[in-house]
């Protein structure tokens, strides 16, 4: 209620509910059937095509197929030129032209262009080659207003002014057009009825950033002072979450669809990690500094043991792993790394990084150039503040590990394992309780010390107590009290 947006919310229900359904389902399936699904598809149309273009992006190695639908791509453009009509109708006849009126003007431009296909069926084959106008028509216009027309339904010159600007689309003052246009012949009373679209009305306040905004106060071109109805088109392609994104079209400005939602201020994990706290100029300052977002597949890493430091790295979305090698030659897992988490602390002292980060899935990084960041931090104070939390953070979950190797026995390593995830997972807004371990029972033995053996007991027992329910990686934490006590009882 106050103008400002629910980031979290949006990125909730845009992306982050989204991907949490995909993941969930599939679990819920392999828990049903006692087996993986076989093959996993998405089909959407229109938000749900939409939806299929971020999976295809962000999640896409959890898919098959994707099937996606009528998208409505360039929804801010899209809907607010649902509203052309209605300015148009407003400006030049003083409101609504009646149904059928808009018909007889359709009826008017299907005869006059049918036969340009050499086949007189009632369909104009091509409407590119179709010029017909209403304004230059006798026969549509009434014969009381200088017409040739005694049909109940023939219109008045400004009615046929305005189904032509209909037809020729959404233009701004200069002549240029803003927004593709509507067919001549095809049907016009869906978006210029007595009510206005709904979603044409709600995103003219989306446009204007203000819920109360009256679309009725806005004309054509801006006549005697008022927002014309470019204006408000452009004023919805400038992204308030993301002001760098240009309304205009050109080479210089058409961005990938990665750098329109890679950025602090809008990324779902900020509050935990560097952004958190941080406003305006630095949030942008901070931005300005990241200009590097990686995308690795399954198995691709992102430094080796022994590489020169130079940045760290956010995980914005998947997870990765951290392994150092032992003098027998073997990787031992140091770190479990998911989205919020930042890796590469390792390589600030020596200048070296001590291990290989490895994603585990699919997984996008932010890489942050540490001595950009340090001078950066150097001005500002809540962003060195920060870093330190940070640093502050990877420390007590090393000392934690250390207490988990040292103190407690293999089940009870175990469950110390999953209660630390799954407080990892509430903090960033996921399900507690059910979750995909990404890491194998192997690699989930070498983090904590014990054999793919005593890993695969310690979940058969659990499971056996009804603690939790594992279906190969999806595990449901059935009653955390008990899993808590375990962990509890040497205390």
């Amino acid at each position: 209620m106050d103008g400002t947006y629910n980031v979290q919310f949006i990125q909730d229900w845009s992306r982050n509910g989204l991907k949490e359904q995909i993941l969930f389902s599939k679990a819920l399936a392999t828990v049903y059937y006692a087996a993986e699904p076989q093959y996993n598809y998405w089909n959407g149309c229109s938000t749900g095509g939409r939806q299929g273009y971020l999976l295809a992006q962000e999640l896409g190695s959890e898919l098959d197929g994707i099937l996606a639908n009528a998208p409505a791509i360039y929804w801010t453009r899209f809907q607010t030129a649902q509203m052309w009509g209605q300015i148009v109708m407003k400006d030049l006849t003083g409101g609504v032209i009646p149904t059928a009126k808009q018909n007889f003007a359709t009826s008017k431009a299907t005869a006059a262009c049918d036969a340009l296909d050499g086949v007189t069926d009632g369909i104009i084959d091509d409407p590119r080659a179709c010029t017909y106008s209403a304004a230059n028509d006798p026969s549509a216009i009434c014969a009381a207003n200088g017409g040739t027309s005694a049909d109940v339904s023939c219109l008045t010159p400004a009615q046929a002014q305005a189904m032509d600007k209909i037809w020729d689309g959404p233009r701004n003052a200069s002549g240029v057009k803003v927004w593709f246009h509507s067919e001549p012949g095809s049907g016009t009373t869906v978006w210029n009825g007595p009510a206005p679209f709904a979603l044409g009305v709600t995103q003219f306040h989306w446009d204007e950033h203000d819920r109360n905004f009256d679309w009725h106060n806005v004309t054509m071109f801006g006549a005697g002072g008022t927002d014309s109805y470019a204006d408000i088109a452009y004023d919805g392609s400038n992204n308030a979450l993301d002001p760098a994104v240009n309304p205009e079209h050109t080479a210089s400005n058409v961005v990938s669809l990665r750098r329109l939602t890679a950025h602090c201020a809008t990324c779902s994990m900020r509050e935990l990690c560097l952004p958190i706290g941080l406003t305006g100029d630095a949030m942008r300052e901070l931005d300005a500094l990241i200009t590097i977002r990686r995308r690795l597949k399954k198995g691709e890493s992102i430094f080796h043991c022994g590489d020169r430091f130079a940045a760290l790295y956010a995980v914005r979305s998947g997870s990765c792993k951290v392994t150092v090698p032992t003098e027998d030659g073997r990787e031992q897992v140091s770190g479990y790394h998911i989205m919020g988490d930042i890796m590469g602390f390792d390589g600030i002292g020596s200048g070296r990084h001590g291990g290989q980060a490895t994603a585990l899935e699919d997984t996008e990084l932010c890489e942050i150039p540490f001595d950009h960041l340090e001078e950066l931090c150097q001005r500002l104070a809540p962003l060195q503040h920060n870093l330190h939390r940070l640093l502050s953070r990877e420390v007590n979950r090393d000392e934690n590990l250390l207490l988990v190797l040292g103190t407690m026995k293999a089940e009870e390593r175990v469950v110390a394992f999953l209660l630390e995830l799954s407080e990892r997972y509430r903090q960033r807004g996921y399900s507690s309780t059910e979750f995909v371990l990404r890491m194998t029972r192997n690699e989930i033995g070498s983090y904590l010390g014990l054999t793919l053996e005593t890993v695969s007991r310690a979940f058969s027992t659990l499971q056996q107590r009804g603690a939790l329910k594992v279906r190969k990686r999806a595990v449901q934490l059935v009653d955390l009290t008990v899993l808590k006590a375990l962990v509890n009882e040497r205390e």
